[in-house]
């Protein structure tokens, strides 16, 4: 099973909390186990300066682990995920960005990892 980790905003919208959830259900359905610091880390407070560098730190290290890391949502406009973008870059970890869904499956920019197309995904 492929580890990934779900790269998207959050700035504590409701909203964005039901996108990645939905992101990461749809992806734990094409057999993909998804990580998503944003629950995973959801008792930090962003807006505490140390609270937030902890977070950051531990992302680096979760990303590490990973088979791949999927960009989703306006992950441009985050500084959150333009972070975690660059240590997936620097630890040579694949990276993927998502850019729509057909039914319950990704729709990459551009060709999307071999080995989801294996497992049934486009």
């Amino acid at each position: 099973m492929k580890k990934v980790f779900v790269a998207h905003p959050f700035l504590g919208k409701r909203s964005n909390m039901q996108t990645i959830t939905a992101i990461c259900r749809n992806l734990a359905k094409l057999g993909i186990k998804p990580f998503s610091p944003v629950h995973a880390y959801l008792f930090l407070h962003d807006n505490i300066p140390a609270e937030r560098k902890l977070a950051m730190e531990w992302c680096g290290d979760d990303i590490e682990t990973m088979d791949a890391m999927f960009l989703c949502g306006a992950w441009r406009e985050s500084e959150g995920c333009q972070h975690e973008h660059n240590v997936a870059l620097l630890e040579l970890i694949p990276v993927y960005e998502i850019v729509g869904w057909r039914g319950d499956k990704p729709v990459f920019k551009e060709e999307g990892p071999s080995w989801l197309k294996e497992s049934g995904g486009k």
